[in-house]
């Protein structure tokens, strides 16, 4: 087995409204830490992954597309081989998923995307692999219910040579918002605080694959278990301390991989979906709507998230979205386009529990919350327009494709 790791800055100019919150509403004012696109590539044999993960809230499936395009145009990589995943957090800029974005910025984007994958191919080096899942307790929540389920898995995938690690890849699942609408700084949040420790600590690329957290938020100093939705009072001290707990973990689960492969058999599964989403104001009305709030100085998401999907739609009212499954080994890494819900993962891990499972969420597309069935029956704000688009039977169907799709996987 092969492996390269490389990195691209994508921190863009301060014209580009953060995404995240509601109430913010106007432009950052400077750059607390760089935010990034991270590139894992490796080879086995003749087959080619590439893992990535960009520093934003998410990406809409025509933006995933041209980067998987690009990739494929210059490196021949399939599709379904090319996993595009965000950590989600709050402080990045937009990508015009709720609010406008630069298009310019956006096309770099794809770039410095191509160019780290060209790059981590380049770096590739003989590595022996290693998988194992740590366990952190005492930083994430339920926010719908703090009694209610929380993931504090770590898995964690170790790439070394005899001289050291090149590249660790790991997984965590919690809302990227210890830092709350207060803040206008650009910011990785916990997983770029992470991602520094490790890379510095183990002189190595070091890549965070967010986890099912569409209703898991940071358990940290500020965090009120009265009113676990409130991120206002969170602090860059706070994400320094929730990196550290997490970044503990993955060098402590990592160092106690003592038994590595040279080779470990690589293999991908990708499947398309159409799903029907719900009703929504007309595209003349959300558009009409959204300029009229911010000519009164309202900061205004919902407006743009609707018109911004009729642009997708095409008045089709259905949407076409992918999963994913990749085999390295015994590690599976299984792809949803949104914000799942945490009991998702929880479920497939426990049907796959001879697995090392990653559920990375936010990744290949971005649908707004993936509730459960049951969870969306009883309300709240994840199951709400706009936030929440897909319809009861959309994602009755989502859910049993991913399960159907990760067994395919493990069977072939």
């Amino acid at each position: 087995m092969k492996a390269g790791f490389s990195k691209r800055d994508i921190t863009p100019p301060l014209t580009i409204e953060l995404d995240g919150y509601a109430p913010r509403n106007q432009y950052p004012v400077g750059v607390h830490d760089p935010i990034y696109v991270r590139s894992l590539a490796v080879t086995e044999d003749s087959t080619r992954l590439v893992i990535l993960s960009l520093d934003l809230l998410g990406l809409e499936k025509p933006w995933v597309d041209r980067i998987k395009q690009e990739i494929h145009r210059d490196l021949g990589i399939p599709f379904e081989n090319i996993i595009v995943s965000t950590t989600h957090t709050h402080s990045a800029p937009s990508t015009g998923i709720f609010r406008p974005t630069n298009h310019s910025w956006m096309e770099n984007l794809v770039e410095h995307c191509l160019s780290a994958t060209i790059e981590a191919f380049r770096k590739e080096r003989p590595v022996r692999y290693g998988a194992s899942i740590g366990n952190v307790v005492g930083i994430n929540v339920n926010r719908r219910n703090i009694r209610g389920p929380v993931d504090t898995s770590v898995p964690v995938l170790r790439l070394e040579t005899e001289r050291g690690v090149v590249a660790t890849l790991y997984s965590f699942a919690c809302h990227a918002v210890v830092l709350g609408p207060n803040n206008y700084y650009i910011s990785a949040d916990y997983p770029g605080a992470s991602n520094r420790l490790i890379e510095s600590y183990d002189e190595c690329g070091a890549l965070f694959l967010q986890g099912a957290s569409g209703d898991i938020n940071p358990l940290v100093p500020s965090t009120k278990l009265t009113d676990v939705y409130n991120r206002g009072k969170g602090t860059f001290e706070e994400v320094e301390r929730m990196g550290k707990i997490l970044a503990a973990e993955v060098l402590k689960t990592s160092n106690l991989i003592y038994e590595t492969k040279e080779n470990a058999e690589i293999k991908c599964l990708q499947e398309g979906i159409e799903l029907e989403i719900e009703e929504i104001p007309s595209p003349e009305k959300s558009w009409y709507d959204y300029r009229e709030l911010m000519k009164m100085g309202i900061a205004e998401m919902s407006n743009y998230r609707y018109f911004k999907l009729w642009q997708r739609l095409k008045d089709a009212r259905k949407v076409v979205t992918v999963l994913q499954a990749c085999k390295i080994d015994d590690l599976l890494i299984v792809t949803l386009p949104g914000e799942a819900l945490v009991e998702i993962a929880l479920d497939l891990k426990k049907r796959f529990d001879e697995w090392k499972l990653i559920v990375a969420a936010y990744a290949g597309d971005y649908l707004g919350y993936i509730p459960t069935v049951e969870e969306l029956k009883k309300g709240g704000y994840e199951t709400s327009l706009p936030w929440r688009i897909l319809t009861e039977e959309s994602i009755r169907r989502l859910i049993e494709k991913t399960f159907e799709i990760v067994e395919k996987l493990v069977t072939s």
